[in-house]
């Protein structure tokens, strides 16, 4: 298994997302797995802009690893910006880490979650190497090269 720790580095797309009413759980905060959603929107928002699946049709990723360590409740009403950053890149992985913040006001951190995506050949079903303008990407932003726009 990959380590996921959570960094500081540059991030590789950020997004915002608004919180829905429907969002919220019995105790008025957004349910813990919903936190994860917000992940997942910006992963697929990232992708789309580097345009894996043009570029690699016959590819699919999976993940293979997520977690998420819940730092302060989220409300409502609110929007969420949510970073996503490279913590290590292989030949078909990539292990993510999503910062999960107040878009209003940076400083209050909800919650860091992490993920490993492995890309798979979808009709081997075996690990292939991941799309090269992913793994340019990545790799940028691990040596403090790559920038990102705002939201």
């Amino acid at each position: 298994m990959h380590s996921t720790k959570p960094t500081t580095g540059p991030a590789l797309h950020i997004v915002d997302v608004p919180v829905r009413w429907s969002d919220l759980d019995a105790d008025g905060r957004v349910n813990n797995v919903l936190v994860l959603r917000f992940a997942e929107e910006a992963r697929m928002q990232w992708t789309s802009v580097l345009g894996t699946s043009t570029e690699a049709p016959e590819l699919m990723p999976v993940v293979v690893n997520v977690g998420c360590t819940f730092h302060t409740p989220i409300g409502y009403p609110a929007t969420v910006r949510v970073s996503v950053h490279c913590t290590r890149i292989g030949r078909s992985s990539v292990d993510l880490c999503f910062e999960i913040r107040d878009a209003s006001n940076p400083e209050v951190h909800f919650a860091t979650a992490t993920a490993v995506w492995v890309w798979v050949d979808k009709r081997s079903g075996r690990s292939a190497p991941a799309p090269a303008s992913l793994r340019e990407r990545c790799n940028k932003a691990l040596s403090g090269m790559e920038m990102h726009s705002e939201p």
